[in-house]
Parts: structure tokens; C-alpha cells; sequence
């Protein structure tokens, strides 16, 4: 009798913890606790355990889940795409790409999404209906997509070349061609060498996307609309212009003559280290504290600023096209999620709850008083606790309330933050046009790249424009690509 009741004393002791906890599945009430897993490309940052994930935890405990994270660091498509063949998809997961959402609702894998807005209170209220766009297909929600980042691209000059050449900054395409013609040709760094070039860039022939803008048209690849029509930017004659303008700084001798085989940070790096006075890209690769230093090492009389919009053909002025219907990423409740009420209630909470202002903090600082201080409103990092949390992005589902976040964290990016929100732009709408389903763009893509480079570089005289758009067109199919994205921006709403 005995050891009867020391066993049952120790199989009581064991059941304790689970009791008071709930454990996996009974909340304090005796609710069950659903399990919601999420599962999303990795990072070579890492994504902690479950146990060691903090963050994940206070998740958990504060929406009455159990919550985790599952990051697929390699194939992610196809691991996802198995997945759903095998019955077997996630709880919530990522669509690689507008194209893999479309393949995913064709499968019907996906949980339409319309009806459940009402339990997304906070998403409801701070979408956008370009937000909300990015998860729909055939005008029915299937994803709640992140919210995008501000602007933060545009050219970027020496400032201090200016000031040396007695130079003022572009307001024409003419005075945009002879600032790089003195940045190259009349020594702007006064060491007595002909050893710098006017501008350098990083994305081939799209390192020009101001360019295109002052022809009023946008950069290769790039969708748009002129007169209630979707317009594939190639075949917009501004687009022939600007190539020619490009045309003329490289057989000025101006531009970077490694342009098209910069990678990475190359170009970035041509101007730290004083070779090239102007490029196009994001002003944290000169603003930030750290390039800053990296800039005054090499010369502590640099300096980068801001190059505003230039007048091109007809009083056009320069911009930008930006995807505003982009995201980083559109997640997907699985259609098996219709049969299981727990788990999906769940789900909705959590995606609402870290778009919420206590859930934006959660995701984005980590923990009060560990990670960051609440000081009048505003969340103050705790320098010493940053690397723990740089894994958060992963958990930040629907975006981020960018301004903010960015004027807590660096302060010092307001006023280049402000600026380049000033600079127009051209709308463009490649995040919402799927690809024709029987075409695979990418051969198209390579041979366009191709002629562009040849034109620009004079290996193809432009007098062959025409003939290029024609094998565009009769080999490449591309009229079935512009078909289709009239018929998507049609449906979305943007074509009458």
C-alpha cells in the first residue's frame, strides 16, 4: 500500500507543473491552448530555438497560445510546395512571391480571407487597400502581405566636390551630364590625378533610375500605367531616350567603367574610397554612423548629400518608380485552418496583435526594462541588449510603423528620411501582375538586359530599337505578358 501511494504522490507531483500552466493544451480557465505555427523563409541571422526565443514566449502568454516560428533555411518553395502536396501545409506560411500566392489558391490551399476582417481589427484599420491589395488574387483576400518601407533611395553626391569645383547641384539632365564631366575630368579631389570618375552604381543598367524618371518613364523590368493601359517600360519611347542619354555619359567617359560587373557592395565601396562622386542608392550606405566613419578615414573632408529631382524632356522631373504594391512577404492561412476554430482564432489574434501599437514595440525592441525603456512614448534601446533581438524581423508578420521605428532606433535619419519622401514617383505595379502560366520570363529578361547593355555601351547602334521590341514581342511573347497584367490590374481595380 505503501508504494502504491508513493507512486501515485510522484505521478501527481510530475502532473502539477501542466496544471498550473495549462501546459500545451488547457489555459487557465481549462480552455485548450491552440498551437499556431508560422513558417518562413530563414536567415543566415539565426532564429533561436523555441525555448531560447524570449520574444515567442511573451507571445505565447500574452494571446493564450502556444506560438512558434519555424524558419525553412534552404528550398524554401519547394519544402513549402511538398508540404501542400502531401496535405500537410503549414498553420500559417509565406508565398515566395505574388506568382507562388497564385499557385497556392489554385491548389486551394489558402483560407479566403474577406470574411475574417472583422476579427483583425487593427490590420483592418492600418491597411491601406494597396496593402491589402498585395494579398489578393482575383480580388479576394488569400494573405495578409507586410506593409512596406518608406523610400529611402536616390542619388547621392560628394559634397565636398561640389564645393571644391565651385559647382552648384543639377536641376537639368544638362547640368546632371556636366557635373559628372567635372567630377571626372577636373581633378574635384585636387590630388593632380585624372583617377575618378562622375558616377558608378550597382544594378547594371537599371543604376540610373532617376534617369529613366526625367524621360518620364521607369527602369527596365518595371510595370506602369499611361492612359488606362498597363505599359512594360521598354517599349515606352521615354524609355528609348533615357537609354540614349545613358548612352551619351558612357561615351563621355563618365560613368564607372565596371558598371555592369559591380556586385554587391563594389560600387559602394568605389565611393568611400574616393574614386566616384555620385550613385544611386540607399542613403543608410552613407548616412549610417559606421560608412560615416569608413568615409573620414579615407578623407575627413567627404562628405555625401543629397541630390534632388532634375527637369528632363517637357518639364518632366526626375523620380523614381516605386512598387507600390510590393511587400516582403505575403502570409498564408492554410485552408485546413476552416475546420480547426482554435487554431485559427489564434492565428488572427497573433498577426492583429503584433500590428497593434504594445505588439509593434514587443516585435520590433523586444522586452521593456530588458531590451528598450518606454521613455514619453517612445521606445529607447538598451545598447548593450541590441544583439540579442536582431532576430525580430522575423516575427514582425505584418510590417512595421516605419517612421517611428526608425526615429527611435536612428535619430540621426530624420532629415535624410524626410528628404527622399519629398522626391515624386512614378508609380509602378510589379508586385501585383502574375506572369502568364504557361511562359517562364526569365529567358525574356536575359535577352532585354542583354540589347540594353549592347545599346548602351554602342555594340548595337539604336537605330535596331524597334527590331529589339519586335523579338520582344514575336519571340518572347511579350504581348502575352501585357495582357495579363491588364487583365490583374484590371481586376485589382487600377484599370477602368
Amino acid at each position: 500500500m505503501k508504494r502504491v501511494f508513493v507512486l501515485f504522490a510522484a505521478m501527481l507531483c510530475a502532473a502539477m507543473p501542466l496544471m498550473a500552466t495549462g501546459g500545451a493544451e488547457s489555459g487557465a480557465a481549462g480552455k485548450a491552448v491552440p498551437k499556431v505555427t508560422v513558417v518562413g523563409p530563414g536567415d543566415v541571422g539565426g532564429m533561436p530555438a523555441k525555448e531560447a526565443d524570449f520574444v515567442g514566449r511573451e507571445l505565447s502568454k500574452r494571446l493564450a497560445i502556444d506560438f512558434e516560428f519555424v524558419p525553412i533555411l534552404a528550398d524554401y518553395m519547394q519544402q513549402i510546395n511538398v508540404r501542400i502536396a502531401g496535405g500537410n501545409p503549414p498553420d500559417v506560411f509565406v508565398a515566395s512571391d505574388k506568382n507562388h500566392l497564385a499557385q497556392i489558391v489554385q491548389q486551394q490551399a489558402a483560407l479566403q480571407l474577406d470574411a475574417y476582417l472583422d476579427q483583425v481589427p487593427t490590420i483592418k484599420s492600418k491597411f491601406t487597400a494597396d496593402d491589402l491589395m498585395k494579398g489578393k488574387v482575383d480580388g479576394k483576400l488569400y494573405a495578409i502581405a507586410k506593409r512596406p518601407y518608406m523610400r529611402y533611395g536616390s542619388f547621392l553626391a560628394r559634397g565636398d566636390w561640389f564645393q571644391a569645383l565651385k559647382l552648384e547641384q543639377p536641376k537639368t539632365l544638362e547640368d546632371f551630364s556636366a557635373v559628372l564631366k567635372a567630377f571626372t575630368f577636373q581633378d574635384p579631389d585636387g590630388n593632380g590625378k585624372q583617377d575618378t570618375f562622375g558616377v558608378t552604381g550597382t544594378d547594371g543598367v537599371n543604376s540610373f533610375p532617376p534617369i529613366y524618371g526625367a524621360y518620364g518613364t521607369v527602369a527596365r523590368g518595371q510595370w506602369m500605367i499611361k492612359n488606362n493601359q498597363a505599359v512594360y517600360a521598354v517599349t515606352d519611347p521615354g524609355f528609348r531616350n533615357a537609354v540614349a542619354y545613358i548612352k551619351g555619359l558612357v561615351d563621355a567617359g563618365v560613368v564607372d567603367p565596371e558598371l555592369m560587373a559591380n556586385k554587391g557592395s563594389a560600387a559602394s565601396n568605389k565611393c568611400i574610397n574616393g574614386q566616384a562622386g555620385m550613385m544611386y542608392g540607399n542613403f543608410w550606405n552613407f548616412y549610417k554612423p559606421e560608412f560615416d566613419t569608413r568615409i573620414k578615414a579615407v578623407n575627413p573632408k567627404a562628405s555625401w548629400v543629397l541630390l534632388d529631382t532634375v527637369s528632363g524632356p517637357g518639364g518632366v522631373r526626375s523620380d523614381i518608380g516605386w512598387d507600390v504594391v510590393s511587400t516582403a512577404g505575403r502570409y498564408v492561412f492554410s485552408s485546413a485552418l476552416a475546420k480547426k476554430k482554435a487554431t485559427l482564432d489564434g492565428a488572427l489574434r497573433l498577426f492583429d496583435y503584433v500590428t497593434t501599437e504594445e505588439g509593434q514595440r514587443l516585435v520590433l525592441y523586444g522586452l521593456e526594462n530588458v531590451h528598450y525603456k518606454l521613455q514619453d512614448g517612445r521606445a529607447i534601446p538598451i545598447d548593450e541588449k541590441v544583439k540579442e533581438i536582431t532576430y525580430l524581423f522575423q516575427l514582425q508578420f505584418t510590417g512595421r510603423d516605419d517612421f517611428p521605428y526608425l526615429m527611435n532606433k536612428y535619430p540621426w535619419s530624420r532629415e535624410p528620411l524626410a528628404f527622399v519622401q519629398k522626391l515624386p514617383y512614378t508609380p509602378i505595379y510589379n508586385g501585383l501582375i502574375n506572369n502568364p502560366r504557361d511562359m517562364n520570363p526569365s529567358d525574356m529578361y536575359r535577352y532585354e538586359e542583354e540589347q540594353i547593355t549592347k545599346f548602351i555601351y554602342g555594340s548595337a547602334p539604336l537605330s535596331g530599337w524597334n527590331a529589339f521590341l519586335d523579338t520582344m514581342y514575336r519571340t518572347y511573347g511579350l504581348q502575352k505578358y501585357v495582357d495579363q497584367a491588364n487583365a490583374n490590374l484590371k481586376a485589382a481595380g487600377y484599370l477602368k
